[in-house]
C-alpha cells in the first residue's frame, strides 16, 4: 500500500503560543500558491502539511501515524520556543528525521528565546543547522507580529519542497503579487497611477512654487484627498489589493501632510494635518489595518492636544471626537479594555466641551455597544437609552450618517432588552430601527445599509422565536435568507455570506424547536456543505470553527430524529475540528467548544463527570450564553447535582416561554436514546410554573 506523502511536517510543543503559531504556519504553507512561471517549468508548491493535533503520550515511542508522516515527508519545520526543549516528543521527532538521513531538510522556526534556549537537544547536534534558522521573533512575543514575519520568511521551506531556487521563488512570487494586485484592481490600477502622478505633481509644484502652491492648495488637496480616501471603499471586495492600497494611502497621506506643512505653523493648518491623520485612520480601518489606524488616530489626538488653548478653531472638541474614533478603532480590533478607557475619556471631554447632541449620541451608541459585548447589560441599557433619546431629539435633516447611527443604536438596545427578557421592548426597538433602515434602503442601487438592516430583522426574528412565535419567525427567516443570498451571490460579499450562515442556522433552530426535524435536517445539511466549501477554500481557524459548528447542528438534529449513526459521525468531526482551533480563537470560541464537548460527553460518550467539567469551564468563560447554560444544566442534571441544576433551569425559564419547550424536546430525545433521570419531570414542572 502506498503511503501518503507530506511536503512539510510541523513539529511543535503543545503550548498556547506555539499552538497558535503552528496553526497559522499550517495555513500559510497550505495556502501558498506557487508562481505560474515556476509551475509552467514543472515545479509544484506545498500540497500537504502534517501537524499532530493531540499531545503525545509520555513515552518516547511515536505513534504509527506520526512515524509514517515523518518517513514520508520532505521537510521538517520545528517551531522553537523556550518551551520546546522540555518536549521529549519534539526532540524524538527531530532525532527520527536525522536517523532517516534528512537532517539537511530540518528548518528551525525560532519564535521566542534563542537557539541555545529554544532548540531541542537533537537539533543542536546538526552541524549546519544555524544556516537554516528562520528567525521570526517579535518584541513582546506578539503573536500577530510573529505571524506577519512568518508570511515573509517561509521561502526557504517552500523552495526546498518545490526543488526550485529560493531567489527564483522570491522574484517570481513578488512579480506575481504585483500582477495579481493589478488584475484584481482592474480599472483602479489606472487610478493608482493617477493618484501617484497627482501626488508627485503637487509635491514638485510645492517645492518650486511654494507661495503659489500655498495659495491654491485647498483645491489641489481636496482632489488628492478625495482620490486617496475613496480607494478603500472602492476595493473592500478585493482583499488581494489591501497591502498595496494601504501602502498608497500611507504614502499619499504623507504627501498631503508635507504640502500642509509648507505654509508653516498655524492653528488652522495643524487642525488640517490632524484631520488628515484621522481620514487615514478611518481608511485603514476599512482595510482591517487596525494597528496602523490606531497609530494615526493617536497622532491626530497628539496634534489636537498641542494646539494652544484659547484659539478659535475647536481643537478641544476635535480632540474629544478623535478620542471617540480611537475607541471605535480599538473596539473593531477587539481591544475592549482600551476601547472602554478611550470611550470613557471621550465622553467626559465631549460633555465638558458642550458637544453637539449628534456627536454625543454617536459616541454613546458605540460605547453602549461595547458594554453589551462585554456583558454589562445594565451599563449598556443606560448608555444606549440615552443615545436613543438624543438621536430621537435631533432635527430630521435626512443625514444618512445620523440615521444609520440611530438605527444601529436601536439594534443594540433591542439586543439588551432581549437578553434581559423584556421581549416587548426589544420588539419595539427592532421595529423602530427597521423603519429607519427601510428609509435608508429606498435607493435600489445602494448596498451599504442592506446588510445591517437584514441583521437587525434577523434579531427580531430570533426575538419572536424565543417567545414561541415560530410561524412569524420562520416566515421572516426565509425572507431574510433570500435577501442575504441575493447580496452574497451578486457581490460575492463575505459579510453577506456570514450573515446568510447565521440566518440559516437560526432558521434551523426555529424548525427544531417546532419538532420539524426533517426540514431542519435539510437546512443544516445545506449550511454544512457551504461551510465546508468555505473551509476547504480558506483553511483559516475561523472557517474551521464555522464548519465545526455547522456539523454540530447536523449532529444534534440527527440525535433528535433518532439517526444515531449519523449523529455520532458528525459529533466526532465537530469536536475534532473545533477543538483544534478553539484556544487560538479566544474566550468566546473556547467556551462554545467546551459547551459542545459537554453535550458530546452526555449524548455520545455518556461520561457525565467529564461533561460537567467541560460545561463548568464553558460557563466560567461565558456565563451569559444561553447555549452554555442549557448544556451546563443538562450536565448537572445527569450528575444529580439537582440544587445547582434547578438554579440554571430557573434562570433559563426567565428568558421566555421557548426555553421550556426547548428543554422538553431535548429531554424527549434523551429518553428515546436511553438517557434519563427521574428529576427531568421536576425540571419541566419548574420551568412551566
Amino acid at each position: 500500500m502506498n503511503q501518503e506523502l507530506y511536503d512539510v511536517f510541523l513539529s511543535y510543543r503543545h503550548k498556547p503560543l506555539d499552538g497558535v503559531i503552528t496553526q497559522q504556519t499550517f495555513n500559510i504553507l497550505e495556502s501558498f500558491r506557487l508562481p505560474k512561471a515556476l509551475r509552467d517549468q514543472g515545479y509544484h508548491g506545498v500540497r500537504r502539511v502534517f501537524r499532530d493535533t493531540e499531545e503525545l503520550p509520555v513515552s518516547r515511542i511515536l505513534t504509527q501515524t506520526i512515524d509514517a508522516a515523518l518517513r514520508t515527508t520532505k521537510c521538517l519545520v520545528v517551531v522553537c520556543s523556550t518551551d520546546t526543549p522540555s518536549s521529549e516528543w519534539v526532540d524524538r521527532e527531530v532525532a527520527v528525521f536525522i536517523e532517516l538521513g534528512k537532517a539537511e531538510q530540518i528548518y528551525p522556526l525560532l519564535i521566542t528565546g534563542t537557539p541555545e534556549t529554544s532548540f531541542p537537544a537533537s537539533m543542536k547536534l546538526i552541524p549546519d543547522i544555524m544556516d537554516r534558522v528562520i528567525d521570526v521573533r517579535a518584541p513582546g512575543n506578539d503573536a500577530k507580529a510573529i505571524v506577519a514575519n512568518i508570511r515573509r520568511s517561509m521561502y526557504p521551506v517552500i523552495a526546498a519542497v518545490s526543488s526550485c531556487e529560493e531567489d527564483d521563488l522570491r522574484r517570481e512570487h513578488n512579480l506575481e503579487v504585483r500582477r495579481r494586485t493589478a488584475m484584481l484592481a482592474g480599472g483602479t490600477a489606472l487610478l493608482f497611477a493617477f493618484v501617484a502622478a497627482v501626488s508627485a505633481f503637487l509635491w514638485n509644484r510645492a517645492e518650486q512654487y511654494r507661495a503659489k502652491t500655498v495659495a491654491g492648495r485647498s483645491a489641489a488637496l481636496s482632489l488628492l484627498s478625495e482620490l486617496t480616501y475613496a480607494l478603500p471603499d472602492s476595493l473592500v471586495n478585493l482583499p488581494g489589493t489591501y497591502d498595496a492600497v494601504a501602502g498608497i494611502l500611507e504614502d499619499n497621506s504623507a504627501q498631503i501632510r508635507r504640502i500642509l506643512e509648507i505654509s508653516g505653523y498655524a492653528p488652522e493648518t495643524e487642525m488640517e494635518i490632524a484631520a488628515n491623520e484621522e481620514k487615514l485612520a478611518t481608511a485603514l480601518v476599512t482595510l482591517g489595518r487596525y494597528e496602523n489606524a490606531e497609530n494615526h488616530e493617536r497622532e491626530a489626538i497628539s496634534i489636537y492636544g498641542s494646539i494652544p488653548g484659547g484659539t478659535d478653531v475647536g481643537q478641544g472638541k476635535a480632540g474629544a471626537l478623535a478620542g471617540a474614533n480611537l475607541g471605535r478603532i480599538q473596539q473593531a480590533s477587539g481591544n475592549y479594555t482600551e476601547a472602554e478607557q478611550s470611550f470613557a475619556a471621550a465622553e467626559q471631554a465631549l460633555r465638558a466641551e458642550d458637544a453637539r447632541p449628534s456627536d454625543l449620541a454617536a459616541l454613546l451608541g458605540n460605547y453602549g455597544a461595547l458594554k453589551l459585548m462585554e456583558g454589562d447589560l445594565a451599563g449598556a441599557d443606560e448608555t444606549l437609552s440615552e443615545a436613543a433619546r438624543l438621536f430621537r431629539g435631533l432635527p430630521d435633516t435626512g443625514d444618512t450618517a445620523i440615521l444609520s447611527a440611530g438605527a444601529a443604536c436601536l439594534y443594540h438596545l433591542g439586543l439588551v432588552k432581549q437578553a434581559s427578557g423584556a421581549y416587548a421592548e426589544a420588539e419595539e426597538k427592532y421595529r423602530e430601527g427597521a423603519a429607519i433602515y427601510q428609509r435608508l434602503n429606498q435607493d435600489p442601487e445602494t448596498l451599504v445599509f442592506r446588510i445591517p438592516a437584514i441583521r437587525l430583522q434577523g434579531a427580531l426574528a430570533n426575538c419572536l422565536a424565543e417567545q414561541g412565535k415560530y410561524k412569524e419567525a420562520s416566515d421572516m427567516y426565509l425572507a431574510l435568507m433570500n435577501a442575504a443570498k441575493a447580496i452574497a451571490d451578486d457581490e460575492d460579499n463575505a459579510e453577506a455570506q456570514n450573515l446568510l450562515g447565521e440566518l440559516t442556522n437560526n432558521y434551523g433552530l426555529c424548525l427544531n424547536a417546532q419538532g420539524n426535524y426533517s426540514r431542519a435536517a435539510s437546512v443544516y445539511a445545506g449550511l454544512a456543505a457551504l461551510e465546508e466549501e468555505r473551509y476547504q477554500k480558506e483553511r483559516t481557524p475561523l472557517s474551521q470553527a464555522s464548519y465545526a459548528r455547522a456539523l454540530y447542528n447536523v449532529a444534534e438534529n440527527a440525535f433528535k430524529a433518532g439517526k444515531y449513526s449519523e449523529m455520532r459521525e458528525n459529533f466526532a468531526k465537530c469536536i475534532s475540528l473545533y477543538g483544534d482551533v478553539a484556544d487560538s480563537l479566544g474566550s468566546y470560541h473556547r467556551s462554545e467548544y467546551l459547551a459542545r464537548l459537554a453535550y458530546f460527553d452526555i449524548i455520545v460518550k455518556r461520561d457525565y463527570a467529564a461533561a460537567e467539567k467541560a460545561a463548568r469551564e464553558a460557563f466560567d468563560e461565558q456565563p451569559e450564553s444561553l447555549f452554555v447554560c442549557y448544556n451546563l444544566g443538562y450536565a448537572l442534571l445527569m450528575n444529580k447535582s439537582y440544587e445547582d441544576c434547578d438554579k440554571v433551569f430557573e434562570a433559563l425559564a426567565a428568558t421566555g416561554a421557548a426555553a421550556a419547550e426547548n428543554v422538553r424536546l431535548d429531554f424527549e430525545a434523551m429518553k428515546k436514546a436511553g438517557i434519563s433521570d427521574p428529576h427531568m419531570d421536576e425540571v419541566l414542572a419548574l420551568m412551566t410554573r
